[in-house]
Order: C-alpha cells, then sequence, then structure tokens
C-alpha cells in the first residue's frame, strides 16, 4: 500500500556504498539554495536502498503521474548535507542514456535535501555474471557492457569521475538497456581531492554501524571485496586501482581501472580481488597484480584480453587516457575491428580476414586455384616443346641420320631403291632421263 511522505518504514535491502566523511575545510562550489516542495507532491512507498549518506523509496510523483525513486539524507552535519547536494547536482547535470536521469532537486519544507530521479529497473551485473555459466554467455555480455563505458565516458568529457564503479552499480535491463548508477562519491575533475580519515567527522561511525547492517537479499553473501570502504580510502576495494587505494588524487583513469576490473569479473567470473577482509584484499592490490585474465578466463579473445590489461595497468600512465579511448577500442572489438591495446600476429590478421569475409576469401581461393592450374599446364607445354627435337632426332639404331641415310630415306620416299642396289629378278631397267646419253 502506498503512503504519503513521511510514513515509510525500514526496507529490507541496505546499500554497499561507504562514502569518506567530509574534511573540515573541504572545498565546495557554489550552488544555488535548493528550493522547498510540497511533501504532498509524492506518495510514498516502501524503502528500496540505504546508505551511509540517505535513503532511496519508491514514490509517485502525483504532479507528472510517474513513478519514481527518492533519495533523502537521513541526517548529520552540514557537511554532509553540501557532499548530498553536490552527489544530487552532479547527477542531474549528467544527460546520457546510460545514465539515470534525475527529476528534482529539492528540500523538504524542514529543511532536509532530497532529489527524485528514475525508477530504474533491471538487474545488477554481478548478479547476471554469476548466471553466465560457459565462457560464451559471459562473452555475450560484452555488448552490455559497452554502453556503460560509453556513460562514463560522457562524465568524463563533463569533468566527473565516478570513482565507485563495481558490477553492483550497473544494472542491466531486461529490454536491453544499461544503466549505471550511485554516483554518490563522485566529484568534478577540477576539485581537489579529499584526504579524509574515519576520525574527520562526527558522522563516520554512524556511517559505518548503517553499512554494517547488511540483511535480506542485497546484502546477503556479499564480500568485502564488493563493499565500498571509507576513510582516506574511498571506493570499492576488489575493483579499485592502486593510487585510489593508496588514498592518492586520482582522474579518469581511476575510472578506466575499474572499468577494465568490470570486464575482468565478466570474463572470468570473479573481481580481479577477493575475499572477507578489506585490509587483506588492499594489501594484495598495492603489493601484486590480480591472477591474469588469460588464466582465469583461458577461452577469452586475446585482443579483449589487452583491452583489458591495458585498462588495468598497475601504472596510469600505461591505461587509456579516458573512458573514451576504451570504450573506442570496446567498440572495435565488439564490431569485429583491429584493437589498439593488441598487437596482432601475421595468422591471426589472415584467420580474421577469413572469419569476416568468406564469400571473398573463397573467391580468392578458386581464383589462386585457376592460377596454379594455368602456371602448371604453361610449364608442362614448355617442357614438352623442349623434347620434341630430341624425339625427332632419334632412331632405333641409334646415332644422329647421316647423309648417305637422308638420301636413302628420300629414295625410299620416291618408291625407288637405293642408289647402286641390284634390281629383282624381273624388273625393267630405269628409264634414261631425257637429254641423258643411253649406255
Amino acid at each position: 500500500m502506498a503512503r504519503r511522505h513521511g510514513e515509510g518504514e525500514p526496507g529490507d535491502e541496505v546499500a554497499d556504498t561507504l562514502v569518506a566523511p567530509a574534511e573540515p575545510g573541504e572545498p565546495e562550489r557554489e550552488a544555488p539554495a535548493l528550493v522547498d516542495v510540497d511533501p504532498g507532491h509524492y506518495e510514498m512507498g516502501g524503502e528500496v536502498a540505504r546508505g551511509g549518506m540517505g535513503v532511496v523509496r519508491r514514490a509517485r510523483d502525483l504532479r507528472a503521474q510517474r513513478e519514481v525513486a527518492l533519495k533523502e539524507l537521513l541526517g548529520g552535519s552540514e557537511k554532509l548535507r553540501v557532499r548530498f547536494e553536490r552527489e544530487a547536482r552532479i547527477t542531474a547535470q549528467l544527460q546520457h542514456p546510460s545514465i539515470v536521469p534525475v527529476y528534482e532537486v529539492g528540500q523538504w519544507p524542514d529543511g532536509r535535501p532530497f532529489y527524485a530521479m528514475k525508477l530504474v529497473g533491471g538487474r545488477p551485473l554481478d548478479d547476471v555474471v554469476d548466471e553466465a555459466l560457459d565462457p560464451d554467455a559471459r562473452l555475450a555480455l560484452v555488448p552490455r557492457i559497452l554502453p556503460a563505458v560509453e556513460a562514463i565516458a560522457y562524465a568524463h568529457e563533463q569533468g566527473v569521475i565516478h570513482r565507485d564503479l563495481k558490477p553492483a552499480n550497473v544494472l542491466l535491463g531486461e529490454f536491453g538497456e544499461t544503466v549505471v548508477i550511485d554516483w554518490g562519491i563522485a566529484r568534478f575533475m577540477d576539485e581537489p581531492e579529499e584526504a579524509p580519515t574515519p576520525e574527520a567527522s562526527d558522522t563516520a561511525g554512524d556511517e559505518r554501524a548503517t553499512t554494517e547492517k547488511r540483511p535480506s537479499s542485497l546484502g546477503a553473501g556479499r564480500r568485502s571485496s564488493k563493499l565500498t570502504v571509507e576513510g582516506a580510502v574511498v571506493g570499492t576495494p576488489g575493483y579499485m586501482p592502486p593510487e585510489q587505494a593508496m588514498g592518492r588524487p586520482v582522474d579518469a583513469r581511476a575510472d578506466v581501472y575499474a572499468l577494465g576490473a568490470l570486464l575482468y569479473h565478466a570474463l572470468s567470473g570473479e573481481p580481479p580481488y577477493d575475499g572477507t577482509d578489506v585490509q587483506a584484499i588492499l594489501v594484495e592490490l598495492l603489493t601484486e597484480p590480480p591472477v591474469p585474465l588469460a588464466t582465469r578466463a583461458p577461452s577469452a579473445p586475446s585482443d579483449l584480453i589487452g583491452i583489458v590489461e591495458k585498462a588495468m595497468a598497475r601504472d596510469p600512465a600505461d591505461r587509456y587516457a579516458d573512458a573514451r579511448e576504451l570504450a573506442r577500442d570496446l567498440e572495435a572489438f565488439t564490431t569485429g575491428r583491429l584493437v589498439g591495446a593488441y598487437r596482432y600476429s601475421s595468422w591471426e590478421l589472415i584467420t580474421r580476414f577469413v572469419r569476416r569475409n568468406p564469400a571473398l576469401t573463397a573467391a580468392l581461393a578458386i581464383l589462386a586455384a585457376s592460377a596454379v592450374a594455368f602456371a602448371v599446364a604453361i610449364v608442362a607445354a614448355q617442357r614438352e616443346s623442349e623434347r620434341a627435337p630430341a624425339r625427332a632426332g632419334a632412331r632405333p639404331g641409334g646415332g644422329a641420320a647421316t647423309p648417305a641415310r637422308r638420301s636413302a630415306r628420300r629414295g625410299g620416299a620416291r618408291g625407288g631403291r637405293p642408289a647402286g642396289a641390284a634390281r629383282e629378278p624381273g624388273e625393267p631397267p630405269p628409264r634414261a632421263r631425257a637429254g641423258a646419253p643411253a649406255r
């Protein structure tokens, strides 16, 4: 049953994301004050998720007559309010088909900020990966992930980095749509990086307590590698790059690494780094690379593995500069073109050509076979012409023909006999030639 605003009851799902508490003196962007909104404009439904800063409820916008997801600040310090408003405004500024749209940003009469967004259907990517039990099924997910990469490429062009990309934050709809959600710790690239500690805010303990209560379906069975941690390290350990794990400033290449890790998970069925202890995962992340994707997914195409390895390079300078470069290579792979991150061998180039052009390959094969047959016929004819004079000059008695023999052959050809040969009995004498003296 639907309820008016304020009558919600605790939900049975809890969001994964923990955000770092704001550091005193953290700079903020100038923004206009939020306008008051009448709570009666929304008819509230049940709770969908609860995180470190806010709670998300299903609601119905009575003015537009549509279902929405409505996120409200849970309370806390003024600095958390500033951060919540920043999240709302960042999300509202990103207009992309694969980014959840924001319909309204405002505050209730009591001063609590909120924003209303599209109620997104679909399933988290990690749940879909868990059901893809064979390599072909996992490979088929790559085209579904490409829109998420393109959405982050768009965000990068708008100067925004997500900082918490993971399979749980990518939803796949039943009609082919892909949506990137949870921009709770996103920031503008030109903003100084915050470097908070849990002691920097009096709400840090509340955030930990809220997120550690992980009952019901969303939290059940999740591993620490998939939880977003707080403090000086912000993000999800199993998918964050080493520089983010060290608490260093990050840029678009941190999202590139996380997208590579997301692809790694989709192809192998496991996160690059996994475990039940956050600190142990962070130590492993900082000290050694993950198990090679070619080992965990040996049937994955080599050029796709090359894309993932470039995206997940431990040195940011070796990665794609931003998500747009990654999207170009990934699109090239999905459309059967050559990717820049992989060096093809001559044999791979030939086999790719054959697979992509079967009719042309067959025609070329027929042409090549015809050319070979024609060449063989020419060689055979030439050899035959070279042997013919030798056969014509050879005789049964052996040796070359002498003048006497040639004369004898000529005489025989005229029906006579060789000169000086005796006449046969009864044979008339030869007639004298005209003008010859009689004997």
